[in-house]
């Protein structure tokens, strides 16, 4: 059985397959708090090494400015190998275009409507990024 975190606005699981999933589902007003206690929620769930993320947003509420930046803030960007975000919402499309277009990222993101898609998204960017990889955020060894 895969162990969840439930934050706020979403839950956060590692899947067998070496990619981490968040289902972001809270339509209240998603702040910067919301963005960090995902973001944190993400790195404990690939305990501390980077991997890639399927973000899907079945129904998302506002978010502020400041949420939309840190997610994609090097900071946030340390927990990830890639983002495949999936929704079919057309707020959700807005939010996620608006993360892909509007801030540069440090890693490989792109927006699907299903997660069959993202998941090959991911899968073609080869073993490497699903993989754990150690994270700029621990000290080393």
């Amino acid at each position: 059985m895969v162990s969840r975190i439930v934050t706020q606005t979403g839950e956060v699981w590692l899947e067998d397959d070496g990619i981490i999933r968040i289902e972001i589902r809270n339509p209240r007003e998603h702040t910067l708090q919301d963005a960090k206690d995902n973001v944190d929620a993400v790195r404990r769930a690939a305990g501390g090494a980077r991997r890639p993320l399927l973000s899907r947003v079945a129904a998302p509420g506002p978010m502020t400015a400041e949420a939309r930046s840190y997610y994609a803030s090097d900071d946030a960007a340390r927990a990830l190998t890639a983002l495949a975000m999936v929704t079919n919402s057309v707020l959700g499309r807005i939010v996620a275009n608006l993360l892909i277009g509007l801030n540069s990222t440090p890693v490989p993101m792109r927006l699907f409507s299903s997660e069959e898609a993202g998941l090959e998204w991911i899968r073609s960017l080869g073993r490497s990024s699903i993989r754990p990889q150690a994270s700029d955020s621990q000290p080393p060894i």
